[in-house]
Formats: C-alpha cells, structure tokens, sequence
C-alpha cells in the first residue's frame, strides 16, 4: 500500500529574467495537450539541428562512434528523430513542472515493474534506481513521488545560475529531496537509503579523470563509480528505470532489475554492468537518448578529443 503523494503544486516564483522568462513559456506551453506541445517541440528540434552546429556535430559524432554499422543515411535518419526528441522533452516540461499531480499522474499509461518497487520497500533496505538520460527523466523522478515513495537525488545546478531555484522548486515540487554533489549530498543519499527510501542517480553522466573507463555501445566511457559504492555500503534493491514517450502525450515507465555485478568491488566491472544495462535500454528507444551530450569527452591519456 502507498501513502499518497505530497501535495505542492503551486508555483514557486521564478528569480531574474532569465528564470522568469523560461517559467512565463513553459507556463504557455503547459496550456496546451501535451501531444501539441510534442508536436510543436518536434519542428523546435529539427530547427535546433539545423542552425546549432555544435549540437549537430555532438549528435552526429556520437552515432558514429556508438552504430558503426549503419549506413550513412540511416543514421542522418536517427539524428533527426533524435532532435525531435530533444525538442519534446524541452517543450513537455510545461506540462510536467506545472500541471496538478493528478494529472501528470494520468500522464503514465503503462508501468513494467512497479512490483519490484513495492517488493524492495518490503525489504526495507532501500532502491537505488540508475536513470539514464533516456525519455523523460523528469517523469522518472514524478512517477516515484507521486505513488508514495519518498525520493532523494543528487543534484546540480544549471549553467545559468539564475534558472537554479526555478528548476530546484519544479523538481521537488511533489516531495523529492534534492541535495548537493559533494561530501554532504552523498551522506543523505546513504541515510536515505537505510531508511528504506528511494535514491535517483543519473548515471550516464562523464565523470572526468576520476570515473572507470568503461565500455559504453563498445566505445570507453568514464563512468561513475559513485553508484556502485553505494549499493554495496546500502545493501540496496538495484534498478534501472526509465519513462519512454509514448504516442499521443503519454509515457510508460520500464522498471527493470539491474545485475548484482552492478555493485561489484571492482570499479570497472561494477561500471561496465551498469553501462551494459544502461546501452541495453537505449537500444529499445535509442532516438530517444540525449546524444545532445558529450557522453565521450574524457579520453584515456594523451588520446585526441572526441569532439572538436
């Protein structure tokens, strides 16, 4: 049985023009169904693809290195669906930071796994869920908050200081805890965990010179060996959970069990089962993977950089 969820939908006021100017269009956007916003979000992407160079040259670099075996114009195929992704999951956050909680609750069409949630809360040791920028993220998070699970997470702030509190109060606006990457953050994240709570980790993120260089679609990838430290000390129920866009403004959310060489003592195979779980999700939706981002940056030695 799940208690329901914190109730707190109204807005927090957004500080400078930066953050007023965000949270006054995802308020207009957020007017409208979700599917419109999607479709309007998908003409945004191909713009974005067409006039920002470097995020073309990212996407495109990446599918390269990650579906060598494609042809070029299946992957120029990919990198488009790709871009029309990036603009839904930009224009969806008007409805997912702003709507009621009952009706981004409606939101979930589907849900694979929710068993093994109420499973791991019987246990009482906690779950450490992995979720990968892979659909929408944002309602990987609400979905947690909003069936009665108190949700704890890493979390850093945006480039642009001035959207930092927009994003911090949306994020936690159903009852998750958000706390900082560092010392202090990483102590919460345990004495959630040993109380029987959730834990959202992003994964997938470059960890510089300080990660596992582990295979990631076969290409090195530094890998964070945060998550695997923290299985083992919390003795955690392990998931990976993602929430897939499906048709017509809806999501599914896949909850999946993650391998016990997740937490291995050995950083790099503790990385690896992590990428390998992480690269078997992609594949199911891989246009609906941030290759936005410059998963491969962190090169082993005197290597040349991946992206130029």
């Amino acid at each position: 049985m799940t208690v329901p969820a914190p109730e707190n939908d109204a807005p927090e006021p957004a500080r400078g023009r930066p953050a007023r100017t965000m949270a006054w269009l995802l308020r207009v956007v957020g007017l409208f169904p979700l599917r419109w916003a999607h479709a309007l979000g998908s003409v945004l992407g191909e713009l974005i693809y067409l006039v920002h160079g470097r995020t073309r040259r990212t996407v495109d670099t990446n599918l390269l290195l990650c579906f060598p075996e494609l042809d070029a114009g299946t992957r120029s195929h990919l990198a488009h669906q790709t871009m029309r992704e990036t603009g839904k999951a930009l224009l969806e956050l008007g409805a997912i930071w702003d709507w009621p909680a009952e009706r981004v609750r409606r939101l979930f069409v589907e849900t694979e796994g929710e068993a093994l949630l109420a499973a791991a809360r019987e246990r009482g040791r906690g779950v450490l869920i992995a979720a990968p920028h892979l659909g929408c993220w944002e309602m990987t998070s609400h979905f947690a908050q909003l069936h009665g699970y108190q949700l704890t997470a890493l979390y850093r702030p945006p480039r642009q200081q001035a959207l930092g509190p927009l994003v911090r109060a949306r994020r936690q606006r159903f009852g998750a805890q958000l706390v900082p990457t560092d010392a202090g953050g990483i102590k919460a994240l345990l004495r959630a965990l040993k109380r029987g709570e959730c834990v959202g980790i992003l994964p997938d993120q470059d960890a510089g010179q300080d990660g596992a260089m582990a295979p990631f679609f076969d290409v090195p990838a530094s890998t964070m060996t945060l998550f695997a430290r923290l299985a083992r000390r919390s003795q955690a129920t392990l998931l990976i959970a993602f929430a897939e866009r499906w048709a017509g403004g809806s999501f599914r959310l896949h909850l999946r069990p993650l391998p016990d060489a997740a937490a291995d003592s050995d950083p790099l195979v503790a990385a690896t089962a992590l990428n390998e779980a992480i690269e078997a999700c992609v594949r199911e939706r891989p246009a609906q993977y941030q290759w936005t981002y410059r998963r491969f940056k962190t090169r082993p030695g005197d290597t040349a950089p991946r992206y130029n």
